[in-house]
């Protein structure tokens, strides 16, 4: 319709017709971009919020994952003290013979926190960082994700501490006894401790295995505390962003 108007405006040579249509059409088009503008407006912001809903999901869980790497790090510390005493202690008493054997194979355990990082990893893999407006809070969030994976990279040094002691500790326990242990249902005599108890100190070198337990256990700890603070920091930013 509205170019057979201005066809039949311009055969009649009229001009202001043909300006107005003209007009009608720009404004037309001009309406339209500005609706699509705004519609990817809103998808974006919509896809902005989904994802720092999702980042507080993943960052709930780092804090509850660092949480336990805190109270296993706090657990396996005070298996390996007992040992350690138990080890280096003339004439030891066997308080409890069970704990004592327990003790000697939880020594050796090592709970590596992992954080959640989907939701940030799909951000970069997607370009959707852009979609998160607030520099600054881009930049804390990139900067927490960083620091982790730099952490992280040291744990093949963690994990030889828990080697080297693991195969100092071997044999010490027999199958039965540690697939009850598994099962939490292990039941050992002050006579048996007594037996695993004297073949642990003939083994070369176990008590500095232990100091070295004992130091990968603090470096554990140490990095559970910050990525929970770092993590609930984060949490609390996030929230302040999106109005919760």
């Amino acid at each position: 319709m509205i170019i057979r108007r201005m066809a039949d405006a311009i055969r009649t040579q009229n001009w202001f017709t043909v300006i107005i249509e003209i007009l009608i059409v720009v404004i037309g088009i001009f309406l339209g971009l500005q609706v699509t503008e705004w519609n990817n407006e809103r998808g974006d912001r919509n896809e902005e919020r989904r994802y720092y809903g999702q980042l507080l999901l993943d960052l709930a869980q780092d804090v509850e994952t660092a949480e336990f790497a805190i109270r296993l790090a706090d657990r396996n510390d005070q298996a390996g003290d007992l040992v350690h005493a138990a080890l280096t202690t003339d004439n030891f008493t066997v308080e409890d013979p069970t704990e004592l054997v327990v003790s000697i194979e939880v020594a050796g355990y090592a709970f590596i926190p992992q954080s959640v990082q989907q939701t940030y990893e799909e951000l970069k893999s997607t370009g959707n960082l852009r979609l998160l407006r607030n520099f600054d809070l881009k930049r804390e969030i990139s900067k927490y994700y960083g620091d982790l994976a730099r952490v992280r990279q040291w744990d093949s040094g963690l994990r030889q501490i828990q080697f080297q002691y693991d195969s100092s500790a071997v044999g010490l326990l027999n199958r039965n006894q540690l697939r009850a242990i598994q099962n939490r249902s292990i039941t050992v005599s002050e006579n048996e401790a007594r037996i695993i108890l004297e073949n642990a100190r003939m083994r070369d070198g176990l008590v500095n295995k232990l100091a070295g337990l004992a130091e990968l256990q603090a470096r554990l700890r140490r990095d559970s505390v910050d990525m929970r603070d770092r993590a609930t920091a984060l949490i609390t930013l996030v929230k302040a962003e999106i109005g919760q």
